[in-house]
C-alpha cells in the first residue's frame, strides 16, 4: 500500500506527464520512467511480488529529483 508522500508525488508526476510504467522482461519486470516523452530504465529486474512497490518509490523518486526543476 502506498504512503501518502507516494501517492502525492503521483499525482505531482501524472500531472507533469511524468509516467512509470512496468514492462515484462525475462519473467521478470522492470520499470521505465517517461519524462518529456523519453524514456529510460536501468534495466533493473524485480519480481511479481515487489514490482509495484518499487513502482510508488519511483515515483516518489522522481518527485524529489524533478518537483524544485
Amino acid at each position: 500500500m502506498p504512503t501518502d508522500e507516494e501517492r502525492n508525488a503521483y499525482r505531482w508526476c501524472i500531472n507533469r506527464s511524468i509516467k512509470v510504467h512496468v514492462k515484462p522482461r525475462d519473467g521478470e519486470y522492470i520499470l521505465v520512467s517517461e519524462v518529456d516523452g523519453v524514456g529510460s530504465s536501468s534495466g533493473k529486474k524485480y519480481n511479481a511480488e515487489d514490482i509495484f512497490m518499487y513502482q510508488w518509490k519511483y515515483y516518489l523518486y522522481l518527485y524529489e529529483k524533478l518537483n524544485n526543476v
